[in-house]
């Protein structure tokens, strides 16, 4: 790689950045918080959807004020977005990027139910040492609604970078370190409880720490462990009915503890085999460093839709206590490693972009020289190997396994677990959630399938690229 190890270290941290920022406008845009959601924006800034236009923080706080309706407290009516890891190119004090979106509403017999689903097209600046969104187009996929973009919003962005900050590179790389492991304990919370592994779901409890949640409350790892082994149902012989999606946490970092909230939704099998939401909801989080790792202090799981109130304990405040923690390792070693991870996420991200734009020329591509692609749809075992075969597999699959043209369906791609190998730097393993949603007969977006990606990743010529990628179907 070209670039110098500032330059590298303030990519990964612009990045995050930015992860944060998109995790922001969600939060505040389901709050109603139109304030705070203007202030997201540069002072030039710029936001384009099917609500209308709005310039600058102030403009966009009153166009959305005047246009959108409230959000009245549960058990109302109420929304909530669902967003996906954004892929971003920062290009010095600029960046593009793509986030997928969902909207989720209050349906009949409170259930939660998918209105729409589209995507984000995004251009950041960032403005007096933090990034904001000089464009947002909010583009709705699904039903389709045209937007009138004018021509001169280009996509391309240029851009000199400013002047890194000069504290201790010590420190920086170990506050991506932490939000990384922080997206990890995000990751193995949910598979372990999928998979009903509650010894292993109580090991990611700090030895004081606290789960409250509809279910009931615990207190200790092998506390929480019990109260679920009595509470959860058990998994049956068929193996999981049910599934979690969580989306990226978006935490605050502050020593050796941090505060974080994670939107979650519970997928289960429904008529037909299709897969459908029971329940949505969100995860209050205080995290600590124990033992060297990021653990659960409490973790608050709210039910959104249907809603369902909790009794938290008065003396649950939210702030955390300050502290620090030593990071260990080589410096370009761990740079290096969040590299790889930062990498890794964004293939995911492109993956399923060219797979929805039935690039299939760019979708092989992201195969290496002797990848491997292996699918099981009820439709019959589908698999290739190398580029051009895995090319040649999926142009059969419009029509039958896939859409019949770009803006038919939709995957969306959540829960990534990345194990980076430690004894091969070039090599990784990674589980990633799918749901495959299509146009149902009412025009609105509706989900067909569910499944996951068990991958092995390698870096090849310097990129990383799939060694092999099987996509199971769960549900569909």
């Amino acid at each position: 790689m070209g670039d110098t190890f500032a330059e590298r270290l303030r990519k990964l941290e612009d990045a995050e950045q930015i992860r944060q920022l998109n995790l922001a406008y969600r939060r505040h845009l389901d709050a109603r918080d139109l304030d705070a959601y203007g202030r997201l924006f540069a002072d030039d800034g710029e936001w384009l959807g099917g609500t209308g236009y709005g310039q600058g923080p102030a403009g966009i706080t009153a166009m959305l004020t005047e246009r959108l309706a409230r959000n009245p407290a549960p058990p109302g009516p109420t929304s909530w977005h669902l967003v996906t890891e954004s892929g971003v190119d920062v290009r010095g004090d600029w960046a593009t990027g793509t986030v997928t979106w969902a909207l989720i509403q209050r349906g009949e017999g409170d259930t939660p139910v998918m209105r729409l689903l589209g995507h984000y097209d995004d251009v950041y600046v960032r403005e007096r040492g933090r990034w904001r969104y000089r464009r947002r187009i909010a583009c709705t996929d699904i039903p389709y609604r045209k937007l009138d973009v004018p021509a001169e919003w280009a996509a391309g962005v240029a851009g000199e970078s400013s002047a890194a900050p000069d504290d201790d590179v010590d420190n920086r790389l170990g506050r991506l370190e932490d939000a990384a492991q922080i997206r990890r304990l995000t990751q193995e919370y949910r598979r372990v409880l999928d998979a009903r592994d509650l010894d292993a779901y109580g090991r990611l409890f700090a030895d004081d720490g606290e789960w409250l949640g509809g279910t009931g409350c615990g207190q200790t790892p092998a506390g929480i462990t019990a109260m679920l082994n009595e509470r959860l149902p058990a998994r049956g012989p068929d193996g999981p009915a049910a599934w979690h999606l969580v989306t990226e946490p978006e935490v605050s970092l502050d020593g050796d503890r941090a505060t974080g909230t994670v939107t979650w939704t519970w997928v289960g099998r429904g008529d037909a085999d299709a897969p459908v939401m029971r329940l949505l909801g969100h995860y209050d989080d205080i995290y600590l460093r124990e033992h060297g790792r990021w653990r659960y202090q409490r973790r608050i799981a709210h039910t959104d839709i249907p809603h369902r109130p909790l009794d938290l304990p008065a003396a649950w405040a939210d702030g955390v206590a300050s502290g620090s923690g030593a990071a260990a390792g080589d410096a370009q070693d761990r740079l290096r490693r969040l590299e790889d991870l930062e990498q890794i996420r964004q293939l995911f991200v492109e993956y399923s972009r060219v797979l929805d734009k039935q690039d299939f020329a760019a979708y092989g591509a992201l195969f290496a020289a002797d990848g491997e692609f292996i699918a099981t749809p009820q439709e019959g075992l589908q698999q290739a190997k190398g580029p051009a075969a895995i090319q040649a597999l999926v142009e059969a699959m419009p029509g039958s396994l896939l859409g019949s043209a770009p803006g038919d369906d939709f995957h969306v791609v959540v829960n990534p677990l990345i194990e980076l190998d430690a004894d091969d730097p070039d090599r990784a393993r990674a589980e990633v959630t799918w749901l495959y949603v299509v146009k149902g007969e009412d025009g609105l977006p509706s989900p067909a399938k569910l499944g996951h990606y068990d991958d092995q990743l390698v870096r090849e010529d310097g990129r990383w690229r799939f060694l092999r990628r099987e996509a199971p179907t769960d549900i569909g």
